[in-house]
């Protein structure tokens, strides 16, 4: 409150005491919207209109990292009237600009990143990088099972910091040489033969045994039975069936918390 006051008391008199008025660079008046929900990085908005960063930055002050993040409701950006239609005419280039940026980027921290660092979590000598184009239905932790690497590895190679991703979006996966041409068929299947072949078979298993043992389960305690994957949620696997909530998975299977859950664990739907 008294921050208010003194805001309004040097609106008022500003003559008084002397304080000049300076008049602001941006109104509503001279702003325009546009919405997005690819990937775009500022820099490439202000390679193709002319509008500095420092002042995208400043009309769209929610956009801590420079970026706008791929989503699937949007995000309205904020920009100057007179720029609207040389944003309009290169909005694929734009684009196109934002997804080679996160390419270079990938590259330039590899070779800054100490040995250990990328053993850890970046792809070392012996991997090559294909593309996957995300579908209705994919998330990271089904995408990150399929190529058998984690899914914080799917973040770091693109550029993620969060694991929301759209359909049509490409991911940068990076994969051993050896294997490039059995990962590149990926890409290609259909969500239920990648859940049953790339899952079960090209890791030695048998599908014919898994599906044996899963209904034997789902026999016995007279309820289906979901085996954890990487980077499930309890939300994600209560969302692939009707009337089931969260809340009824926890108590179904005594979880406490969600964070408990680890790839492999059999969890009973009721």
């Amino acid at each position: 409150m008294p921050a208010f006051i003194a805001a309004a008391y040097t609106m008022e008199y500003h003559k008084e005491q002397n304080i000049p008025v300076a008049q602001p660079k941006f109104t509503f008046q001279n702003l325009d919207t546009v919405h997005l929900t690819k990937r775009t990085d500022l820099s490439a908005v202000e390679q193709y209109t002319g509008v500095s960063q420092e002042e995208l930055a400043f009309l769209n002050p929610s956009l801590k990292k420079g970026v706008v993040p791929a989503s699937f409701d949007g995000y309205t950006l904020r920009l100057p009237l007179d720029v609207m239609k040389a944003f309009a005419t290169n909005r694929d280039s734009i684009h196109h600009a934002s997804q080679k940026m996160v390419a270079d980027k990938s590259d330039d921290e590899e070779e800054n990143e100490s040995t250990a660092t990328k053993s850890a979590s970046g792809p070392g000598n012996d991997m090559a990088k294909i593309n996957y184009t995300v579908k209705t239905g994919d998330n990271l932790g089904y995408i990150a099972e399929w190529y058998d690497c984690r899914a914080q590895e799917i973040r770091n190679w693109n550029g993620m910091y969060g694991s929301r991703i759209v359909p049509g979006e490409t991911l940068t996966i990076y994969v051993t040489e050896d294997k490039i041409n059995h990962y590149k068929k990926v890409d290609d299947l259909s969500f239920s033969q990648k859940q049953a072949i790339e899952s079960k078979q090209d890791q030695g298993v048998d599908v014919t045994t898994v599906n044996a043992s899963t209904t034997a389960e789902e026999d016995e305690c007279d309820c289906k039975i979901y085996t954890v994957k990487a980077g499930d949620t309890l939300w994600d696997i209560a969302r692939n069936y009707d009337g089931v909530s969260t809340t009824e998975l926890k108590r179904a299977n005594n979880i406490r918390y969600s964070s408990s859950l680890k790839p492999g664990m059999k969890l009973k739907i009721k």
